[in-house]
């Protein structure tokens, strides 16, 4: 995110340790909910500025968040996202470039530390490391599955917490799937020289960095 919106987040979270541990849970469940919203980050950090004073104002006057903002939090958030301007689909756009290139940098991480040690330890050494098709198509649905997550958890942050039989279900289900295509599917795509998926890596990275600094 740009510098702008990063002051106002790192201010908003330091404003926000000042309150009481039972509307700092509120608060909590309230900025997830702006989180999963089409908004851009920075009016995000606008209205969880704007909630931070009416809480903290509240809090001097002896009122709970309830007595504040109602009981019903998610239509009193509705209702403010309903008048706040959504992300044009170039916005969106680096958001997701954002989000995708980080994933991609992690996993390409952890599959360059694994494809080393299994050089080491199995051998014959080398640094041309096998891309196998289960590796890459769980690569693209771990990241699907995260996102989905993610945005399952911002988009039901008012609702109980506690998972329900079908989502531990749906989750073991998912882990289940990776593992058994990383398993089953051992095809070598090609090869990649340790090098080189070093340098792909910091790419990534750094696609990441400026896309998250273009994200307002």
């Amino acid at each position: 995110m740009n510098k702008t919106t990063k002051q106002l987040l790192e201010e908003n979270n330091r404003r926000g340790e000042q309150l009481t541990p039972e509307n700092q849970k509120i608060l909590v469940d309230i900025v997830a909910y702006l989180r999963g919203s089409s908004a851009s980050t920075y009016q995000q950090e606008l209205v969880h500025r704007d909630i931070l004073d009416m809480l903290q104002e509240g809090e001097a006057r002896g009122q709970t968040a309830a007595q504040v903002i109602g009981e019903d939090y998610q239509t009193f958030c509705d209702e403010i996202l309903a008048e706040l301007p959504r992300r044009s689909a170039g916005q969106q756009t680096v958001y997701g470039l954002s989000v995708v290139s980080l994933s991609a940098a992690v996993l390409a991480a952890i599959w360059l530390v694994f494809g080393l040690l299994e050089a080491v330890f199995q051998g014959p050494f080398t640094l041309w490391l096998p891309v196998r098709l289960g590796q890459l198509l769980g690569g693209v649905l771990i990241i699907a599955f995260a996102y989905g997550l993610v945005e399952y958890i911002c988009r039901t942050s008012f609702e109980d917490r506690n998972p329900t039989r079908l989502q531990i279900i749906a989750v073991f289900v998912g882990i289940a799937t990776v593992f058994l295509l990383s398993y089953l599917l051992k095809q070598v795509l090609f090869s990649l020289h340790a090098g080189i998926a070093v340098v792909l890596i910091a790419v990534l990275f750094l696609i990441y960095n400026i896309t998250d600094r273009m994200e307002s």
